[in-house]
């Protein structure tokens, strides 16, 4: 035990506020304590949770998501809201780049990671190429055929 340490008091730097001793943590509940319920640990400067618990946005101190018992790496505010995901979502949509439809100036929604397309930006595809076809004079089972290639083109991981 260090010279003059009382073991009652929190062990933050020029803290003097009693710890609590039935948690059996260091850090006193007032002000250094991570306020996660079942963490003992500090908190991060200017913050009411520890590394641990903060989410990971840059200047933002609020407390990281957790869903179907995934702890996030950001806040409800900062998280992309697709179960699973643990990337930043994009300010003012609800999800991440990951989930946002690849086609230039839409920011929908989309289906699948990787190279997908929204449902309508699919759409335009399918009606745009089925009128070309149209009047090409394609037969109606290629213009169905065409279709589900786009589909499965524009879907794809």
């Amino acid at each position: 035990m260090e010279p003059g340490y009382d073991s009652r008091f929190c062990k933050a730097e020029g803290c003097n506020e009693v710890r609590n001793m039935y948690w059996f943590t260091d850090y006193c509940e007032k002000f250094h304590r991570c306020r996660e319920p079942d963490c003992k640990r500090m908190r991060k400067p200017m913050s009411y949770y520890c590394d641990d618990h903060c989410c990971l946005f840059v200047g933002c101190n609020g407390f990281r998501l957790t869903k179907l018992g995934c702890t996030y790496n950001h806040c409800k505010l900062h998280a992309c809201e697709i179960i699973g995901c643990f990337s930043e979502k994009i300010t003012n949509l609800d999800y991440c780049y990951d989930h946002k439809c690849i086609s230039e100036n839409c920011i929908n929604f989309r289906p699948s990671r990787g190279k997908g397309y929204c449902a309508n930006c699919i759409k335009k595809v399918i009606v745009a190429m089925t009128v070309i076809m149209k009047r090409l004079k394609v037969g109606h089972d290629m213009v169905g055929l065409v279709q589900g290639s786009i589909m499965r083109t524009f879907m794809s991981n």
